[in-house]
């Protein structure tokens, strides 16, 4: 096409030469002004073919590029926007009126020039006209090759977003795989396990009890002691506690529900026996439930790595990280509990930074439980902490010994020796109410002692059975022995 071009240039070269009549004698000449307009149109013509077809051979390559430019991103994937899609078919468009204009150009060339005159002389081709158009074309393209460009850098910088954020998510995955040692989810479900499932029977009562209804409805900073001796089903009234809360937070709609987190404090269990420990599970459930939270612990892992899990500094580093959470704007409240708080070391470590007033405890609502140990009660027996509630059976005894008996009554009915003897299962309940002393794990003892037993033997076995929880287990040790 460009060869067929720059010939049939050269036999317009001098008619092109030729010199348009000047206006002003069109002007003076009015009369003759028809005659001298026909003269002038063939060498208008002729120039204005020639200014044009070296136009749009300077363009049409630049077109072809830019549509190359445009499209061979999407063209990979075969994926085209709406915008892509309509550009597309402008640029099209524009190909068929630079491709006309050149072929009608060549046919002209090659035309008979006296044919070629006449043509010109009324304007049939109107060069002028149809190369505006062209530029009326390009004009179309060039506004939606920005719109869509505008379009691509909008979509470019999603797609930065979208990879800077799963970076992110990616960096936060790790920051918390480093800090995790243990679930506390986890660990509930395996203290269930181990203890059995929940009987509500025998821990419900906590829930519609006094100290804690005043606990739970009222201001932020409010605590919560729980206190008792052993086998008395802290751990169990505290799960429940939990699961109760972890309900009642699923109801709630928005997005700034309150955070709960807590952990189960093991002595058997290195991995839950230490104040870092519990600092790890409390801030690792803080993170899961509100993600955002990720960013408090972030501030420090960005410069430490997993180093900062490690090493003498860790507690500190970790105890500063953690009321930094506490502190956060994004939590309209926060509830922390604590399990069996007496079972982990270096408690005087963790009792100051669960027990404090400090600005960032002041808005979280406490539980702890625990034994009745002296060095315990100076810190969380202090008036300023807010409510506490023993389970000891001199200040709950009706609640205590109704809950213990509902759990002998559940235990004795699912013993499969006296599923049918109903007067002997009666006479087993009764003694077994009598010596438990409110003590759920005098309970779960005996009952394990009951499902080795012989059936006759049942009753026996119970009056047996010391009350004291020290003596029972020297019966059974002696027993293994």
């Amino acid at each position: 096409m460009d060869l067929l071009v720059k010939a049939g240039l050269k036999k317009t070269e001098k008619e092109a030469a030729a010199k348009p009549a000047a206006p002003q004698a069109a002007v003076a000449w009015a009369s003759i002004c028809f005659a001298l307009q026909i003269f002038e149109n063939p060498v208008h013509e002729t120039l204005g073919n020639r200014d044009g077809i070296t136009y749009i051979i300077s363009r049409i390559n630049w077109y072809w590029n830019l549509s190359s430019l445009l499209f061979e991103e999407n063209e990979a994937d075969g994926k085209f926007t709406g915008l892509e899609i309509e550009l597309k078919k402008r640029i099209v468009d524009l190909y068929k009126m630079l491709f006309s204009y050149q072929i009608k150009s060549v046919c002209l060339y090659y035309r008979n020039r006296g044919l070629v005159l006449l043509r010109n002389v009324v304007k049939f081709d109107d060069w002028d006209e149809a190369l505006q158009s062209i530029k009326n074309a390009e004009g179309t393209v060039r506004y939606n090759s920005k719109t869509c460009n505008t379009q691509h850098i909008r979509d470019s910088l999603g797609r930065i977003a979208r990879n800077a954020e799963s970076q992110d998510e990616k960096k936060n995955k790790d920051c918390l795989l480093d800090l995790l040692v243990t679930d506390p989810r986890d660990d509930k479900n395996r203290i269930k396990q181990t203890k059995g499932e929940l009987f509500p029977e025998a821990s419900n009562w906590i829930l519609r009890h006094s100290d804690f209804c005043r606990w739970h409805h009222g201001n932020h900073g409010s605590f919560l002691w729980v206190k008792g001796d052993p086998g008395e089903g802290k751990t169990m009234l505290f799960t429940i506690i939990i699961e109760e809360l972890e309900q009642q937070l699923k109801q709630l709609r928005g997005s700034t529900k309150p955070n709960l987190s807590y952990v189960f404090c093991q002595a058997t269990n290195s991995n839950l026996k230490n104040p870092t420990a519990v600092l790890k599970g409390l801030i690792y459930l803080l993170c899961v439930h509100n993600p955002p939270l990720v960013s408090c612990l972030r501030k420090r892992y960005n410069t430490s790595g997993a180093k900062l899990f490690k090493g003498d500094n860790i507690f500190f580093a970790l105890s500063q990280v953690f009321e930094d959470m506490l502190r956060d704007d994004s939590l309209m409240g926060k509830y922390i509990l604590v399990d069996v708080l007496n079972e982990c070391k270096y408690l005087d470590q963790l009792l100051p930074l669960i027990t404090n007033n400090t600005t960032a405890l002041s808005r979280v609502k406490r539980i702890i439980s625990s034994r009745n140990w002296a060095t315990i009660e100076q810190q969380l027996g202090r008036d300023d902490l807010g409510t506490k509630l023993s389970l000891e059976l001199t200040q709950n005894a009706e609640q205590v010994r109704q809950a213990v008996n509902a759990y002998i009554d559940f235990k004795v009915k699912d013993l499969p020796s006296l599923q049918n003897d109903i007067e002997e299962r009666n006479r087993v309940r009764d003694s077994m109410r009598q010596k438990a002393n409110g003590t759920f794990l005098w309970v779960a003892l005996v009952i394990e002692q009951l499902k080795k037993a012989d059936p006759w033997d049942l009753l026996k076995v119970v009056d047996g059975m010391p009350a004291n929880l020290t003596e029972i287990y020297n019966r059974i040790l002696n027993q293994i022995t």
